[in-house]
Formats: structure tokens, sequence, C-alpha cells
């Protein structure tokens, strides 16, 4: 049997392939962070979907551009503060800025080196308060100034359409982007959102799910990271939720496929090595 490849950090990707099946649509990532690594939507991508992703950091950005170009990609964050905000990016422990800028043109390189590892700790943030505990914990944090964006910007500016879909990780926004989603323009039939503090199991959704609980939206499922989100009218299929993601959903994680590829490299360079030496 032909096994699907996950992209999601927890298969995300593989739970919304068996709700929409062969289907067709589009998608909002919102935070979409990398355009490939852990990303809920890149499995949708491959298989011919396309939509729109909005990320605040410039080399994420500029990476979606180069890996993702039929895609709408919007460099920025949704956040009512003027024309800017501050964002703070939280790099790995024990990198640099020289270390960010020396992935940063490897990845550039091509698509061969995509899974290499841009020194992102994934905990990027808007809040002062939260990017000054992960610097007491050792992180280096670089503050810059990004794009400030509202959605009626996404539908008049941008023309973004209905998504079929959202993908929500903004570390610590998420009730702004609730409270502000759109539900008179667009009712998309699921939301995927990240429902835990920035590097903790705590909970962080009572601000926000009664919004879209108000909306027609049922909860449907929490993988311990992420709450899933279903339209009302969609309710015949909640059971679809009801089972986590298993090895008989028949699929492999992108970094097994990434590492088997490298293995079989390697030995193919042995094999040729072993080859000229006894030639």
């Amino acid at each position: 049997m032909h096994q699907r490849i996950s992209y999601s950090q927890q298969a995300e990707d593989i739970l919304l392939d068996r709700y929409f099946g062969a289907r067709q649509g589009t998608y909002l990532d919102i935070g979409a962070y990398h355009p490939i690594v852990d990303n809920n939507t890149y499995f949708f991508y491959q298989r011919g979907w396309r939509g729109t992703s909005i990320e605040p950091i410039p080399q994420l950005h500029e990476l979606a551009q180069l890996l993702r170009p039929e895609d709408s990609n919007i460099a920025g964050a949704i956040l009512d503060k003027g024309s800017t905000a501050t964002i703070y990016k939280v790099l790995e422990k024990g990198t640099s800025v020289e270390r960010e800028s020396e992935a940063y043109t490897k990845y550039r390189r091509g698509p061969i080196s995509w899974y290499d590892g841009l020194p992102y700790s994934g905990l990027s943030t808007f809040s002062s308060v939260v990017a000054s505990r992960h610097s007491a914990a050792g992180y280096p944090v670089i503050s810059i100034d990004v794009v400030s964006l509202t959605f009626e910007q996404l539908i008049e500016d941008f023309k973004v359409r209905e998504p079929t879909f959202v993908s929500i990780d903004v570390e610590g926004v998420e009730e702004y982007v609730i409270d502000t989603f759109p539900f008179a323009h667009w009712h998309p039939e699921i939301f995927v959102i990240e429902a835990t503090s920035p590097n903790s199991d705590r909970g962080s959704y009572t601000s926000w799910e009664p919004v879209l609980l108000e909306e027609g939206y049922l909860f449907a499922s929490f993988n311990g990271v992420n709450r899933f989100y279903l339209r009302q009218d969609c309710a015949d299929r909640l059971g679809i939720f009801q089972t986590p993601v298993s090895s008989l959903d028949h699929f492999l994680r992108a970094e097994t496929v990434m590492l088997r590829h490298r293995i079989a490299l390697l030995e193919k360079r042995i094999r040729q090595s072993h080859g000229r030496s006894n030639g």
C-alpha cells in the first residue's frame, strides 16, 4: 500500500486527510512557520490544494515564496497594532545570528536541503513578557518589526477567498485572531488551532473557544497540542476525529523519509568508493 507522508508536527495533516479524502480545497495558514517542516498545509499543497500562508518572520516568508510559489504567501501578522508590530524571534539554544544567516543561505540552495534545519525554536512571540522568559531560559531572542495586518486587508487588498480549513499557530495571540475572524464572510469547515501555552502542556483555549462554539463549531479532537473544530452542519462526520492517528492510517513522517533518502545516498557513495578502491 502506498504510504502518505506527514509533514505536520503530530500528523494533523493525516487526520485532516482522513476527513477530506480526495476532495480539493483551499487553506489559510496563520503563523505558517516553515513552509514544509512541521507544517499543517504542505501535505495538501502536494495534493494540488492551494491557499494562503501568513508568516511574520522574513526568512521563513521568503522560503515559502521559494518552496511554495503557487500559494499566496503574505509577510506579516494578524494583529491590530497599526502598520507594524514587534516580534521576538526566538532561536534555538546555543545558536546565534551568524548561524541563522548561514543556515538560511544553505536553505536557499535548493529543496535537497529543506530539512537541514533553520535555527528557529518555533517559540517566536509578540509578547515581550514571554520573550523575556525564553531569554532567561537560555534562548537567543532577536526583536524585529513586521507588517501588521487585519482580516479586512486579507479580504479586500489580497483577495483571499474563503478557506476550506484554517490552521492557526500564533504563539499566544490566538484569542485576537479568533475574536477578529471574519465569520460574516468566511465559514470554514475546520479549524486547527494550537491550544497550549508556548513550550507548555497548559491549555490556553478557554478565552477563545467560546467564540467558535457560538459561531456554530463543534469541538472535534485534541492531540495534546492542537484542538480541531468542525462546522456544525458537518456534524455527521464528527466520528472521523474520535480515533487518534495511528499506524493504521498508513503514513510515514517526513523526517523518516528524509533520513532514509540520506542513508541511501551514503550507502551509494560507500559502494562507489569501494568500487574505485577495488578497481
